[in-house]
């Protein structure tokens, strides 16, 4: 429940304000922790249609950035894997992690 002392309702307005203690965060994930989320997902291009398809532009981008036989990626899996990981668990960790540095 938000209280705003134990669970604040806007992180992101409070840290600007600087309303947030001012102590050291960790922040940590693993490389692919979005594995054990699309584990029976084999279809890349369904993936990415159903995820970005209200978003040509974006379709078209991440069809290409996470192209099988490129970076590493050699399976459909292991591309919507890597989606999965980047879109759910490393992309928001980051923008937490430079919005807590940016108000220091």
């Amino acid at each position: 429940m938000v209280d705003n002392v134990t669970l604040i309702g806007d992180p992101v307005a409070a840290r600007a304000a600087h309303n947030v203690a001012s102590v050291p965060v960790l922040m940590r994930i693993n490389e692919q922790e979005g594995r054990i989320f699309v584990v029976v997902q084999n279809n890349l291009s369904s993936c990415i249609n159903s995820t970005f398809g209200a978003l040509p532009l974006v379709t078209v981008q991440v069809a290409l950035a996470y192209a099988v036989g490129a970076g590493g990626l050699n399976t459909d899996y292991e591309a919507i894997a890597q989606i999965y990981t980047e879109l759910v668990f490393q992309c928001p960790q980051a923008i937490t992690a430079n919005e807590s540095a940016a108000v220091g």
